[in-house]
């Protein structure tokens, strides 16, 4: 028989113990693989995503008082509060000047609206449905953007309150006369003011006033160009989700390392107490071997083969699941996809330092099994 039938036959016997073994090791490996996968994949995603989609700005009034924050930036859903408008004259005039330097640019405009069903208060936003599309392209919708007058895309969190979906109709008063909006379609969650809002074409007579702030992506690390706007107004970089994701990414390699070495300290004992256990429940088994002719180094080697075979294994499993349930866990994510990223090198390097923390945790077990003397244990056991 040789050293690999030897091998296979003992974990074979032994299938409670292997099974314990395995199942450390597995889910070892797998959690550190699902970390390291989806880490890499979203940090990759989050640089991919800055240089396609850009920075975010908004130029908005600097006199403006707050009532409900947009990123920083001031919406007036009040009726009755005066603020300075920026004429559409003037935003065509911006953006010509920019010569397109904007990956998209897109005016908004701000309405309070008065949900009848229970008189809560929201804000209709006026907004350039083709320009938004570049400046969300992450936006999942449901059903379709707005194209006639009275109709609405409304946020994920509108949706859900009321129980909205496509076609379902919405009575909102608007300047103390009620109007009826069909829902287009509304917004996968964000996470975001925009599960807040409700959204339709800037064209729409109510923003016929004028335009309450313009939001716009600029190329990454692009410098925006302030002399363009007029005089009172700013351009201010405001926090997107992609910089939102960035500074998770950011939380999550802080904790990493502090995660592989729980998860290594944790698999660690598993395997060292089972050894130990096993150690002890093998005892005939190594006077047998011991009494027929197996010297110590004969015995080392058939138990470090069955602790490298269960590493290997045991690795390989983790390894393919975790990255599986990497790719699971981006599924789940609303905003930006991501797929797990682990290289070959980085399999290899996880793979090795498997077996050879399984050697060293078994170490000790090994030279338990090594000392005991074969005749005591024939005695013993006779």
């Amino acid at each position: 028989m040789s050293w690999l039938q030897l091998v296979f036959v003992g974990l074979k016997k032994r299938r409670k113990h292997t099974a314990i073994l395995l199942t450390g090791t597995i889910l070892g490996v797998l959690m550190i693989t699902v970390v390291l996968a989806s880490y890499q994949g979203m940090k990759e995603s989050v640089k991919e995503n800055l240089e396609r989609y850009g920075e975010v700005y908004i130029l908005s009034n600097e006199n403006k008082t707050e009532q409900i924050s947009y990123r920083g930036v001031p919406l007036f859903i009040n009726s009755n509060v005066q603020s300075e408008k920026l004429s559409k004259d003037e935003f065509v005039s911006i953006k010509e000047k920019s010569n397109n330097h904007f990956i998209g640019i897109s005016p908004r405009a701000v309405q309070a609206v008065v949900n009848q069903d229970d008189n809560k208060t929201y804000a209709l936003v006026g907004i350039d449905l083709e320009e938004e599309k570049k400046l969300k392209p992450w936006w999942k919708v449901w059903g379709s953007w707005p194209n006639a007058e009275k109709e609405i895309l409304i946020g994920y969190d509108i949706a859900q309150k009321y129980n909205l979906y496509e076609g379902d109709t919405l009575n909102l008063s608007l300047n103390g006369s009620e109007e009826t909006f069909v829902v287009s379609g509304y917004l996968h969650y964000t996470g975001h003011i925009d599960d807040q809002l409700m959204f339709t074409s800037i064209n729409h007579p109510f923003f016929a006033d004028g335009i309450d702030f313009v939001e716009a992506a600029l190329p990454y690390q692009a410098v925006i160009k302030e002399e363009h706007v007029p005089l009172g107004w700013s351009w201010s970089k405001v926090e997107s989700t992609i910089d939102e994701k960035a500074e998770i990414i950011s939380e999550i390699a802080k904790i990493t390392p502090y995660i592989f070495i729980a998860v290594t300290l944790l698999g660690t004992a598993v395997i060292f107490v089972t050894l130990l256990s096993q150690t002890e429940e093998r005892r005939n088994e190594f006077s047998l071997w011991r009494a027929i002719g197996f010297n110590r180094a004969m015995i080392s080697k058939i138990l470090v083969m069955e602790t490298v075979a269960i590493a290997i294994i045991g690795s390989l499993v983790g390894i393919m699941i975790g990255i599986a349930l990497a790719n699971i866990f981006n599924g789940m994510m609303s905003e930006f996809e991501f797929f797990a990223i682990i290289s070959w090198n980085q399999i290899l390097i996880i793979i090795s330092a498997t077996i050879i923390v399984s050697i060293l945790t078994a170490i000790y077990p090994i030279s338990l099994a090594l000392k005991q003397d074969p005749l005591k244990l024939l005695k013993i056991n006779g």
